[in-house]
């Protein structure tokens, strides 16, 4: 008499199977969740020191920021760039020799901050100082999507964080600063 030894598997071990690889890709989809989110970080800073640095070769031509300070298209209130807001060089916003660039700049600058789409009307401002408004000023106050979830997720109320860069050369992450006066936002360019 022969035995069959070849026996398919039972319910349960499927099942085990199934709930581990379920687990796994849990953890996986996480880990992918927030390199995004880093990734859209590191080019929200790196956008931000673009316009830096083409604020400044605004201001050696022409002695004023003007040009690109009055950028964006200012429709979410005070004057912040939201979600698919008009970075565009030929709107009138943008001026002088710089303003296609600048736009280009903006553009990259407000997809990256809408990363998790959670900035809302509140992405990215370089509109006014406060409580100057200068031509000679500038402070750039960027959305970090990583910074964020990070700070709402060590339980930090309010808890938007932006990446501020002023005219004075500060820079600084700022948790929900109000009244904005971290070095180099709005309110400390």
């Amino acid at each position: 008499m022969k035995k069959n030894l070849s026996r398919g598997f039972t319910l349960i071990e499927l099942l085990t199977v199934v709930a581990i690889i379920g687990l796994l890709s849990g953890v996986v989809l996480a880990a992918l969740q927030t390199a995004r989110l880093k990734s859209a970080d590191a080019v929200v800073r790196q956008e931000v020191l673009q316009l830096r640095t083409l604020m400044e070769q605004e201001r050696t031509n022409t002695g004023t920021y003007a040009g690109i300070k009055n950028g964006g298209d200012g429709s979410a209130p005070g004057g912040w760039i939201p979600v698919g807001g008009v970075c565009d060089a030929a709107t009138p916003n943008f001026s002088g020799q710089f303003a296609a660039q600048a736009a280009l700049i903006c553009k990259k600058l407000v997809a990256a901050a809408s990363t998790g789409g959670t900035c809302g009307s509140s992405c990215v401002f370089f509109q006014t100082t406060s409580p100057t408004n200068s031509a000679t000023q500038y402070s750039i106050m960027a959305y970090l999507p990583y910074e964020t979830k990070k700070a709402f997720d060590l339980g930090a109320n309010p808890y938007s964080s932006y990446f501020c860069v002023g005219s004075s050369g500060n820079q600084t992450v700022a948790v929900n600063a109000a009244p904005w006066d971290e070095p180099g936002c709005q309110a400390n360019p």
